[in-house]
Parts: structure tokens; C-alpha cells; sequence
């Protein structure tokens, strides 16, 4: 009802049309594959000519026979006559012209109290429930509402309402297969073949290729969401007597169960960055408008999901900082934490400094967002209303195809992350700036900076290797680590400190051949 918008009777009446609820007891409970089937088939309907007594509703485009009480005929202002008539769903009067046909049967079914379905008997549909389904097709087409575990499948997503939505529908794509490889078997009546079933389906389709084929990542994952969905099972009231040892039943081989290390993916260098987002078209203001969210990601790091949903306060250009709001944001894991401008990025910063200036001069205040939809860009709304920020992602993921072409790369939005870790990788001499680099990009600790972004390409591992084989004195960073080392100021306990002790040791051996170790 707060989905569409309607009442209880609406509901009721759409029941009564041929939207199928699922089986059990208590409230209707509606799959959304069932829903989309009903309200497609009710869009396919209203295309249709009307018959004889229907009438079709201006507001919710349903095409239905109204309750003879509330059908009025009158002649308008061209003697035209003209019937009303109010929709049973919604509510509305809505108005159609007759010819003389149709007006009297109108007329004698209004006078003899009679339903308007008579007057089109021989057309109308059979009512909704009535009746035998003869085939498959006319199964499918009238829509199987949904299965028995559909409720305990709902208890579960009230269960899961902590997760993010994307976390909830991945959850649920795994548990809807599962019990999709069971046969729709009521999950208190499984054993374990049937889990081990689903297990072996899995492996099976690790061997296929095409769009059937799974990679060892989705297998782990969809495993451990079932894995999660079963222990949460066992301990409902009414599934007690499932065997504690179902889970067990969906462990993978070993050689599947170690993560794989991540790849390094595509990313371009500061300059290289630089220069994209400089050869970016700006000539509309939609396309100045993706050059700044070019721009943007790579002045802060954000992900796409965190860009769309920025406002103009979040941006303090005067300290050179942005605010990652996790809630209003809809940041990962909900973090808040406030973004310095790293490093080597100010021709990106000048590019949102005049994008800021350009909204702020159309009428736009703080609380609007900073990369708005261009509708409001091209029709300037009053300052009175404020602008809310796109819906979806789309427009990051298109910015960052016009910037592609431009490079002639594919780059993905989440590539200004690798390029900034990167940077860092080159920038930071100590592990006190490695640290401040990685809370900076909204990281805990500069290991999982380390581990997951920059990654180097395998040419530039060769390059560096060769630099290193031929470099045989110290660099300026070296120098320094001994100089610290010698006047005490390294913390023993600090990865600077071993890595400077090993330094010492290397240049004794050199020198002597040999090292005495003095405690």
C-alpha cells in the first residue's frame, strides 16, 4: 500500500484481478516478480480497445467495469453524451464519450440496477479464479504468485535489514538459487543431500563458460551467504529439527577456499589523470558538470555511490577539505571522516573551485547537490526548492567514459582510488605520512592501502627492478633512516627501524665482509 500509494481495497480489488498473493496465513504477501508480471499485464490491457460499459482510468491507466451506482450520464456543452463513472481503484471519476449503442445499453443497465459486465458478456474475461488452467502457458500467464518459503524468506530480509540493500540483493539472489535447486522444497524438510546438491551444482558451473559459468569468487561468495542463511534457520522457532550439520554440507575445496590475491587493475598516473580530465569537452554545462566529477574523484578518493550524493557544504574549498558524511553520503560501511586535497591534484581542484562558482552563480545554495541532474542545470529551478542529488551512479560511470576516449583507456570511477594509493607509494617517505595517506583515502591502515590499491603494472615492476639492480649507492630516503637511526630517533618497534637496522648490517658486510653483532 505505501509502495503504490493506495488503499486497502485497492489491493483487494488487484487480488481479485489476478495478482497472486503467496501461500500461508495472515497478511498478502506479494513476490515482486508477481507484481511486475500483474502491472505489466495491466499496462498490455489498457493498450487494448475498450468494450462495451468499461472505462479507463486517467490517473492509474486501469481499464475496469465501475459499480453501477456510481455511473452518470451527461450531455456536455456539444450535446455530446458523456458517461462518468469512479475507479474502484483509485478512487477518481473518470469521464467517456458514448455513441447510441452504448448509451442505452448504459442507460438500461443504470435504470435496472444491472452489472456492466452483462452488457459485454460476450467479450468479457472469465472473473479472476474461476475456472481450470488447461496448460503450462496458461499457468505462466496467469502467474504462479510465489512459493511455501516465501514467508520464512521474508522473516529473514526483516532479519537482514542491517545489511546494505546491494549486501541484502546479493544475499538474496543466493538463497532465491538455492531454493530454486532444491525444487522450492519446504526449507523445514531439508536434508543433507539436498545442501550438498547445491554445492556440487556450484562446482559444476565453475567448468562452464559463457553466461552459465561462475568464477571461484561468486562460488564463495553465494556459499557463504546460504552458509549464513541456514545458521540463521536452524534457530527459528519451527526449524529446530534441521540437522546441525546442513551447513557443513556446503565447505569447498581447499584449493577454491584460498582467496586468490587481487589483480592489478587499470589505472592511469597523476599526470596522465590530469591531462584526461583536462581534454574532457566543456562546452555545455552538462559536460562541465562530468569533467568536475572527473575531477573530483580524483581530488578525494570517493567512490562513485559517495560522489553522486555530495552537496556543495561538503566542500570547503577554502580549506582544501571534503566532508565524507557516511549516512547522507551512502559511503561504505557509513564512515565519516574528512578528506584533506592529497598531493600533485591541484589542476583538479581548480576544475571543482570553478564548477562550484558556476552552480553557486545559477541559484544554488549548500544544501543542493554538487553534481545535480541537468534538467536542473538547463531549467534553473527557484532557490526556494532545493536540488537533490541524482538517484543512481549512472552519470560518475558516464563522465568516466567521456574521459576514457580521451585517453584512449577504459577507466572505471574506482581507478582514481589506484592512482591516488599509488602516488602515495611514491610520495610518502615515512611510515607516519604512509598512515596519514591512508586515512586520508578513508582506510583504517596503510595495509589495506597496500594490499588491494596501486598495484604495479607488470612493466613497471620490471622497470623498477632494473633501476634497483643498477643503482649501487644509497638513495636520499636510505640516508636518512641511518641518520635517524644514529641519533635515536626511530621507534623500535616501528618498521622504519628494522628496515634501517638491516641497512646498517648491509653496509658493515660490504665493507668488512663480515658483521659482528653487539647487543
Amino acid at each position: 500500500m505505501e509502495l503504490y500509494d493506495v488503499c486497502r481495497n485497492t489491493v483487494s480489488n488487484w487480488v481479485g484481478d489476478g495478482l497472486r498473493p503467496s501461500p500461508g496465513e495472515g497478511q498478502h504477501l506479494f513476490r515482486g516478480e508477481e507484481l511486475k508480471r500483474f502491472h505489466e499485464l495491466r499496462r498490455s490491457r489498457s493498450r487494448q480497445s475498450l468494450r462495451h460499459g468499461q472505462f479507463k482510468c486517467f490517473t492509474c491507466k486501469a481499464i475496469f467495469f465501475p459499480e453501477v451506482g456510481s455511473v452518470e450520464i451527461l450531455p456536455d456543452a456539444l450535446r455530446r453524451l458523456t458517461a462518468f463513472a469512479v475507479c474502484p481503484n483509485c478512487e477518481v471519476r473518470n469521464s467517456k464519450f458514448l455513441n447510441e449503442v452504448e448509451c442505452d445499453k448504459l442507460t438500461k443497465a443504470v435504470q435496472t440496477n444491472t452489472s456492466l459486465q452483462v452488457i459485454a458478456e460476450d467479450e468479457a474475461d472469465s472473473p479472476a479464479g474461476i475456472g481450470k488452467i488447461r496448460s503450462p502457458d496458461d499457468e505462466n500467464a496467469a502467474g504462479r504468485g510465489g512459493s511455501c518459503n516465501d514467508r520464512t524468506v521474508f522473516d529473514w530480509q526483516q532479519y537482514a535489514g542491517r545489511y546494505d540493500a546491494k549486501t541484502l540483493a546479493a544475499h538474496l539472489v543466493s538463497i532465491r538459487e538455492f531454493e530454486a535447486s532444491v525444487g522450492e522444497k519446504p526449507f523445514e524438510k531439508l536434508r543433507q543431500e539436498d545442501v550438498a546438491g547445491y554445492r556440487d551444482g556450484l562446482l559444476l558451473r565453475l567448468e562452464e563458460s559463457g553466461e552459465d559459468g561462475l568464477s571461484c569468487s561468486t562460488v564463495r561468495h553465494r556459499v557463504s551467504h546460504v552458509r549464513g542463511f541456514l545458521n540463521w534457520l536452524r534457530g527459528k522457532d519451527g526449524f529446530r529439527r534441521l540437522s546441525a550439520n546442513l551447513p557443513g554440507y556446503l565447505e569447498l575445496p581447499r584449493k577454491l577456499s584460498a582467496k586468490a590475491l587481487p589483480k592489478a587493475r587499470s589505472y592511469p598516473g597523476i599526470e596522465d589523470a590530469a591531462a584526461m580530465v583536462a581534454g574532457m569537452p566543456a562546452g555545455s554545462l552538462r559536460e562541465r558538470r562530468d569533467q568536475a566529477i572527473v575531477a573530483m574523484a580524483f581530488l578525494s578518493g570517493f567512490r562513485a555511490t559517495a560522489l553522486i550524493n555530495l552537496r556543495i557544504r561538503h566542500v570547503e574549498v577554502v580549506n582544501a577539505q571534503v566532508i565524507h558524511e557516511g549516512r547522507s553520503l551512502k559511503g561504505k560501511n557509513g564512515k565519516n571522516f574528512v578528506v584533506s586535497f592529497f598531493p600533485r591534484t591541484e589542476s583538479f581542484e581548480r576544475v571543482v573551485r570553478e564548477w562550484i562558482e558556476t552552480i553557486v552563480q545559477l541559484g544554488f545554495g549548500e544544501d543542493d547537490a554538487l553534481f545535480p541532474d541537468h534538467r536542473h542545470l538547463v531549467h534553473k529551478l527557484g532557490r526556494g526548492r532545493m536540488i537533490e542529488p541524482m538517484r543512481s551512479a549512472g552519470s560518475v560511470t558516464r563522465a568516466f567514459k567521456a574521459a576514457s576516449l580521451v585517453a584512449d583507456a577504459e577507466h572505471s570511477p574506482h581507478c582514481a582510488r589506484d592512482t591516488l594509493a599509488a602516488l602515495g607509494n611514491v610520495l610518502c617517505k615515512s611510515a607516519r605520512e604512509r598512515k596519514a595517506w591512508s586515512q586520508n583515502l578513508g582506510h583504517e591502515t596503510d595495509v589495506i592501502t597496500e594490499r588491494y590499491y596501486g598495484k604495479l603494472k607488470e612493466d613497471q615492476r620490471s622497470g623498477i627492478m632494473t633501476e634497483m639492480r643498477a643503482r649501487g649507492d644509497l638513495i636520499d630516503y636510505e640516508k636518512d633512516l641511518l641518520l635517524d637511526l644514529f641519533f635515536n630517533r626511530l621507534d623500535r618497534s616501528s618498521p622504519d627501524y628494522v628496515r634501517a637496522t638491516k641497512l646498517q648490517i648491509a653496509l658493515i658486510q660490504s665493507e668488512q665482509g663480515s658483521c659482528q653483532v653487539i647487543d
